[in-house]
């Protein structure tokens, strides 16, 4: 009898977790990449809104900061077309991501060779392969 219990127990509560999970709106659907992306672009936005009414600085330290973070967002709106998939066709995505890995590679390449040549500091290759590292791990390549 207590074997009956506990299996009906489970299966009845198996059964409509689920459903009462989402009906009570507890669940999220969010997806926590595309959540991302659009915070990366948002926070730009408001870093180039902020730099371009900052007057306290040389008119040639701004232009290039507002370059910067120019460029950053149109990467990132670049970078959102591939990947959510209105621009490049049905693999764009993953192709950007192959791609991105393969010139990580590159550049992993010409540092260890600028390094064994002589032509930079160990120090210098050693600061160089951690930016790169830092972001291949956020490009998830």
């Amino acid at each position: 009898m207590a074997l009956l219990v506990v299996i009906g127990t489970l299966v009845v509560q198996g059964l409509t977790l689920a459903p009462l999970i989402r009906r009570l709106g507890v669940a999220t659907d969010a997806d926590v990449q595309a959540d991302a992306r659009r915070l990366h672009r948002q926070v730009a936005e408001a870093a180039l809104v902020h730099i371009r009414a900052v007057d306290d600085v040389d008119q040639e330290v701004r232009t290039t900061v507002i370059a910067q973070y120019e460029s950053r967002l149109e990467y990132r709106k670049g970078v959102d077309g591939l990947v959510d998939g209105g621009v490049g066709g049905e693999h764009a995505g993953e192709q950007l991501r192959g791609l991105l890995a393969r010139a990580t590679e590159a550049e992993r390449d010409a540092v260890l060779q600028a390094r064994r040549g002589g032509e930079v500091s160990p120090a210098a290759a050693d600061d160089v392969l951690f930016d790169i590292d830092a972001r291949a791990l956020r490009n998830g390549s």
